[in-house]
């Protein structure tokens, strides 16, 4: 069996046959261990998927990264509500 992540909203992509989950090709990602992930409700950056898909954010390319998560999602999206006011 593939390795797989789950993604929240993924059954919406209008692939029946995808489901919510994606695997590591779809992601770019040659080794998963090799990823660091955020998690959410511990706090913790963690090396390689090991909580629920819902608890974490990434994956990124390094601890250091992942450790600033929050100020990642918080910047992609004040420049996503700029493009937006932008368009409008």
């Amino acid at each position: 069996m593939p390795l797989v992540y789950e993604v929240p909203g993924a059954e919406l992509s209008g692939d029946p046959t995808r489901g919510a989950t994606m695997g590591k090709q779809e992601w770019g990602i040659d080794d998963p261990s090799e990823t660091f992930w955020f998690n959410t409700r511990t706090g913790e950056v963690e090396e390689g998927p090991q909580s629920l898909s819902v608890d974490r954010l990434g994956p990124f390319a390094t601890r250091d990264e992942a450790a600033r998560a929050n100020d990642i999602v918080a910047e992609r999206a004040r420049k996503w509500a700029e493009e937006d006011a932008a368009e409008d």
